[in-house]
């Protein structure tokens, strides 16, 4: 499937960074973060992923002992043919019992209905979904698997030399089919797919070349697992996708 579904998913995924409190000593995130065409299933007939984001921030009263922050979203969208970058309407969608919002171009995504909610979606376990269903999406539900384990990012999280490259550590993970390494600035990024049980991957300086100094660049690692299914909805192939996103910011020089 194009990326234009992802590309919003990825996005969204970003944005919750500066929702949730991604800063260092005040700090923002520039609003250029990039759109990343992450995904890209030439035969999709739906995706439905399910989204942890955790992020860092100082602590201004405990310098040292930083806060971190987890926010759970989700993003559906059943196109109207693979490939196709308009979608069928599919009736209520829910995750986690929550109804999600229908976007315009019926796309689906989690938006909060009380401004104290400040965590999202609770995925202490399984992704849930629940599909009321219209026209050739028929209803459905679906309890998948566990979400892989939240990394933590060992490397250099204060500056990133574009001159000598980088080279990105974090902790193991279990759980996960592939890793999605991202280091960015403004809206430009270099990334990185590893297998599920790296824990670690180095960006030359060539992969770096591309972005800009940036005191508020940006460090990302997306654990994902995927289930490709057919039985759901018949004759329509689609991707279930539970990742945890893992971001910090660093300075890019």
């Amino acid at each position: 499937m194009k990326n234009n579904v992802f590309s919003a998913l990825m996005f969204a995924s970003l944005l919750l960074t500066l929702a949730t409190g991604c800063s260092k000593g005040g700090a923002s995130v520039d609003t250029g973060i990039p759109a990343s065409e992450t995904f890209n299933y030439s035969d999709a007939d739906g995706l439905l992923v399910a989204i942890k984001t955790v992020s860092t921030t100082e602590n201004p009263y405990l310098p040292g002992y930083p806060i971190t922050v987890e926010y759970g979203t989700a993003f559906v969208a059943f196109p109207s043919s693979p490939g196709s970058s308009s979608n069928l309407d599919a009736g209520v969608v829910k995750c986690q019992d929550s109804t999600l919002t229908k976007q315009s171009g019926n796309s689906y995504g989690f938006v909060p209905t009380s401004s104290f909610n400040i965590t999202g979606l609770s995925f202490s376990g399984n992704s849930s979904w629940n599909v009321g269903g219209a026209g050739s999406i028929n209803a459905f539900t679906h309890t998948w698997s566990p979400f892989p384990s939240t990394p933590t990012i060992y490397s250099d999280k204060e500056t990133v030399s574009r001159s000598t490259g980088y080279t990105f550590n974090i902790s193991s993970v279990s759980g996960a089919d592939s890793l999605l390494f991202i280091i960015a600035s403004g809206d430009k990024y270099a990334e990185k797919r590893t297998a599920g049980n790296a824990t670690s991957v180095t960006f030359s300086s060539s992969d770096l070349s591309i972005l800009g100094a940036n005191n508020n660049g940006l460090l990302q690692v997306t654990p994902y697992k995927i289930q490709a299914n057919t039985a759901k909805v018949p004759g329509k192939k689609l991707y279930f996708i539970n990742m945890a996103t893992v971001t910090d910011l660093v300075k890019i020089q």
